[in-house]
């Protein structure tokens, strides 16, 4: 009687703990109403996230109930703020819609080292890289 005691505990208790979060889950596309891929939808203040699949869809388990915002955001678009209010086993659909923005990024600068033209194999140290801003390009 014990050893099924103490076998069905620790199901009650997942299955008690499962309960208090929630799925937040939905489609992101952009104005014109087209699924837009690799847009990462977040809950602010905590590391649950998703990057949506090509028809656009995203689902994110285990999300702590209460009044949360959620972000999307892709590069070229403009980042979207939602606030959704969740209730413990709630499954919430949240449907985004990005603008395009009309704004550059940051610029992503690599650097290359020289190849050896004696033909023979040279291993490149990472202490041979210089971080140096790049031309007409003014640091933060």
């Amino acid at each position: 009687m014990r050893f099924r005691a103490a076998a069905v505990l620790p199901l009650l208790v997942a299955r008690t703990l499962g309960a208090q979060t929630a799925v937040l889950y939905g489609s992101v596309t952009d104005s014109g109403g087209a699924p837009l891929e690799y847009v990462r939808v977040q809950v602010t203040g905590t590391p649950l996230t998703d990057l949506t699949r090509p028809d656009g869809r995203y689902r994110i388990a285990g999300v702590s109930p209460g009044v949360l915002v959620v972000r999307a955001s892709r590069v070229g678009f403009l980042p979207v703020l939602q606030t959704v209010t969740i209730r413990p086993g709630d499954s919430v659909a949240l449907n985004v819609a990005l603008r395009a923005s009309a704004l550059f990024q940051d610029p992503v600068i690599g650097q290359a080292l020289p190849v050896s033209r004696s033909g023979g194999h040279e291993c490149h140290r990472r202490d041979r890289f210089r971080s140096r801003p790049a031309r007409g390009h003014r640091g933060r």
